[in-house]
């Protein structure tokens, strides 16, 4: 396990980054090819922002049951 310290800027700038690289990455693929390595870390720093009240920056979709950004 690893601990870092990030500002709020610096998180909100990480949500975007993995959102962008996840999205490059399966952005060609078709639903049921995308690389799983992806989405769940991006899920997961979008889980632990909406859990640390990044609510304006992260939203939940039940529907679906992933998080997203706002």
């Amino acid at each position: 396990m690893m601990e870092i310290s990030l500002s709020r800027q610096q998180f909100e700038a990480l949500l975007r980054v993995v959102y962008l690289g996840d999205w490059m990455v399966n952005a060609i693929r078709v639903a049921g090819s995308y690389i799983p390595e992806f989405e769940d870390l991006e899920q997961f720093l979008l889980s632990l922002g909406h859990r640390s009240g990044f609510d304006d920056v992260v939203e939940f979709e039940p529907v679906l049951s992933q998080f997203f950004l706002k």
